[in-house]
């Protein structure tokens, strides 16, 4: 019986030039990795003329605010640009917020009005303080003399 211990069925070590061959494949595959990402150019976006098509029929429009539909400024496939009114809304919030508006204006004006009314009496007071405590001085000095 021979000896298999002995003698392995494949070598473990490779020959150096399977590693070296190894290591210059991955080089080469990384370099030219390196080489594709820098000089081949992939555009950010890519635009092309489209349609928009709702997939269940007409969608209902969508609105920050609730209201009325009073009028559409757009037509099937007409083009728009981005920013341009589509649809106006007549929302009674809207003349709610404008009612709300002048009575924070009056309130305002109130408040401008209420300052200048203070300003003056403590202008008042503090004239008046001073002539008081003039009034206190020469009545010291009085007493002194």
């Amino acid at each position: 019986m021979p000896d298999d211990s002995a003698q392995p069925f494949l070598d473990p070590t490779p020959p150096h030039w399977v590693a070296r061959g190894l290591a210059y494949v991955i080089i080469a595959a990384f370099a030219l990795t390196l080489l594709g990402a820098v000089l081949v150019k992939v555009p950010e976006t890519v635009s092309g003329p489209f349609t928009l098509v709702p997939i269940r029929g007409t969608d209902p429009v969508r609105a920050v605010k609730s209201g009325v539909l009073v009028e559409v400024r757009v037509a099937e496939g007409d083009k728009v640009t981005r920013g341009s009114t589509l649809f106006l809304l007549r929302s009674a919030s809207m003349s709610d917020r404008a009612a709300d508006r002048l009575t924070l204006e009056s309130q305002l004006r109130a408040n401008e009005q209420r300052l200048t009314i203070l300003k003056s009496q403590y202008d008042t007071r503090k004239r008046s303080d001073e002539a008081e405590g003039g009034g206190w001085q020469n009545r010291i000095q009085f007493l002194e003399g």
